[in-house]
């Protein structure tokens, strides 16, 4: 019995991913001090708007969130690496809800994974996920720092709507 109680208290003290957000926007804005800690981080901020898909009605939009994700590059890691230090780089991708939050760029090569905690945070982990400038410039790079191991983002709620970086 004891074993159950116990088993029942760290079910309930471990906090429960919730779904995937409808129409939100997450950040990640790095310090100076916060880049001198970690030189392998080549973001300086980090963006992921959830975007509303407000000419479709429910039946309509299926397990899926899309979403934008927008990174300023920093002028040391993978920024630092792919020269795209000061670049605002950017992507679309979509998510299936019911397979927590596994999603991919529409290149179909570039892969993340989302986990919304308790509605505040959001937690992107990535081995390969490309960003990039599509316009003039065509500078791209990397959220993983080292391609083919994993780079994980905590980003925190900002608001309902798009990011203020759009």
């Amino acid at each position: 019995m004891q074993y159950f109680a116990l088993l029942a208290a760290l079910t309930l003290a471990t906090p429960a991913a919730a779904q995937l957000p409808e129409d939100a926007c997450y950040a990640l804005q790095m310090t100076p001090a916060d880049l001198a800690a970690r030189p392998e981080r080549g973001v300086r901020a980090l963006y992921v708007h959830f975007i509303a898909l407000t000419d479709l009605d429910a039946s309509n939009k299926g397990p899926w969130r899309h979403l934008r994700i927008s990174a300023l590059m920093a002028a040391q890691g993978q920024g630092l690496r792919d020269g795209a230090a000061g670049a605002l780089l950017t992507q679309v991708a979509e998510c299936r809800t019911e397979q927590q939050g596994e999603c991919w760029a529409y290149d179909d090569a570039s892969m993340l994974s989302l986990t919304v905690h308790d509605g505040q945070t959001l937690e992107l982990r990535t081995q390969d996920f490309i960003v990039a400038d599509f316009g003039e410039s065509m500078m791209a790079s990397n959220l993983a720092e080292t391609i083919g191991r994993e780079s994980i983002y905590s980003l925190t709620r900002l608001n309902n709507g798009p990011c203020p970086v759009e």
